[in-house]
């Protein structure tokens, strides 16, 4: 077996998401040779199946060595078997449905495609979510004694639809977007405190700043963000991980939010059912004193 020193894998462990998956998460890791293979896989997978090492490196301009390097790299480790899961994902009911918008487009085709592609989203999402680190989440914020939802940019929107959720459990919520009061307060949190940190890409200089400070204060962190490795995931005690597409009129940070945000409800849910009765006092309570203001 190669050692992950010649063979680095983009895949960390969980669930174990399909080849289109994986193929576009981790596209831009991949060599230049390795691009060409994916290229080819995706143009025509159908052929892939149907076909040896020799024929998708002919089809792809490469090499056979280029072909094996990348299914290792993938974590499939070898060719034969990329081509099993590739079949599977083939024959899988969840089809590839994404679609861009184009130019002359009516609305109504906009509409379907937006939609899709929001749909697509989420369904890949499940695919590269850890169940276990789900589970792991849950655990640390039914426990907590204070929960920080951080994010900026885009990520700010989630943290603070977020803490708007978690105000339910009766558990103490902020949330914070600018860097300057996410410093001053992860330099103030203990070891009961936790802090789920969104961010689209895992590589923004100022939030890993903020929870190393966080972790040096002993909070837990839990991090949402897209798929692959990066070093906020590294930091992180938990690392719940979303998968988006680019398109030519969406970035693929703007389909991540509403992937983010699923998860975030998956949280709360996951907490409110570990607090059954709190939550639906609380909600009670929340819903008379909205009723009041109401005409």
């Amino acid at each position: 077996m190669l050692s992950s020193r010649r063979t680095p894998q983009i895949v960390p462990r969980g669930n174990v998401p399909g080849c289109f998956v994986r193929i576009r998460s981790g596209f831009r890791s991949l060599s230049k040779g390795e691009q060409l293979v994916a290229k080819a896989i995706l143009q025509d997978p159908q052929a892939v199946i149907l076909g040896s090492v020799t024929s998708l490196a002919r089809r792809s301009r490469t090499s056979a060595a280029a072909v094996s390097r990348f299914c290792r790299k993938l974590g499939f480790g070898s060719f034969p078997r990329f081509k099993i899961r590739l079949s599977q994902d083939l024959a899988s009911p969840t089809a590839d449905i994404h679609e861009d918008a184009a130019v002359g487009d009516s609305i109504g085709e906009i509409t379907r495609k937006v939609l899709h592609g929001n749909i697509q989203t989420l369904s890949d999402t499940l695919q590269v979510l850890d169940e276990k680190a789900v589970e792991q989440a849950v655990d640390l914020l039914s426990a907590a004694s204070r929960i920080t939802f951080l994010g900026m940019g885009g990520s700010g929107m989630v943290a603070q639809d977020a803490a708007h959720k978690f105000m339910r459990t009766g558990t103490p919520v902020v949330a914070y977007t600018d860097r300057h009061l996410q410093l001053i307060h992860a330099a103030l949190l203990g070891g009961a405190d936790v802090v789920v940190a969104v961010s689209h890409t895992g590589h923004n200089r100022d939030l890993l700043e903020v929870l190393q400070v966080a972790k040096a204060a002993g909070a837990r962190i839990i991090v949402i963000t897209h798929y692959g490795p990066s070093p906020t995931v590294k930091l992180a005690d938990v690392a719940l991980h979303t998968m988006a597409r680019e398109t030519a009129y969406r970035r693929e940070s703007l389909s991540s939010r509403i992937a983010a945000m699923a998860i975030v409800d998956v949280l709360y849910v996951g907490v409110g059912v570990r607090h059954h009765r709190d939550v639906v006092k609380n909600i009670k309570k929340i819903r008379h004193a909205i009723l009041r203001t109401r005409m």
